[in-house]
């Protein structure tokens, strides 16, 4: 008769991987909780998005080990997780998320906004430093625009004392 096993957590993937799944939760865990908190703004709710992302990258893990890149498979599943907790939080506290795509928002906000090195930004995002310039210097062009828009300029004098 076999032993029961013992419980997982709800952070640990199958035994054969757990090893290299807690290595790379050590890794980025403070880094994955302060973007969270920086996207969503609210301690409790950052929390338990990266607590949630957490569990999906823990079910994912065998399958995201055999992906061409487990950092950017598991980036993708923080970003979707933290939107998701986002979304129900008003007045998120990054804009540059209202305006572009995630790619280019989470580089800008990583690197600018969370002033991290150009190498752990690119770490993190499952990426390299080419491509995370790349992405900053897209977001830094849209989001000029954005700037230029009609919609999003402040009235002119004129138009308040007209108002």
């Amino acid at each position: 008769m076999q032993k029961p096993s013992a419980p997982q957590h709800r952070h640990s993937p199958p035994a054969l991987h757990r090893l290299d799944y807690q290595a790379f939760r050590q890794l980025v865990r403070s880094d994955y909780a302060v973007y969270a908190r920086a996207r969503i703004g609210l301690e409790p709710v950052a929390s338990a998005a990266v607590d949630e992302a957490f569990t999906a990258i823990a079910h994912a893990w065998a399958r995201m080990l055999s992906s061409p890149s487990t950092a950017a498979a598991a980036w993708l599943l923080l970003g979707d997780t933290v939107t998701r907790h986002a979304s129900g939080v008003p007045g998120t506290r990054s804009p540059a998320h209202r305006i572009l795509p995630a790619p280019p928002a989470d580089a800008l906000l990583l690197h600018r906004g969370l002033g991290l090195p150009l190498d752990r930004t690119a770490a993190l995002m499952g990426s390299d430093i080419s491509a995370v310039r790349a992405l900053i210097a897209r977001a830094d062009r849209e989001l000029g625009r954005a700037r230029e828009a009609p919609a999003l300029r402040a009235p002119s004098s004129a138009a308040r004392r007209a108002g």
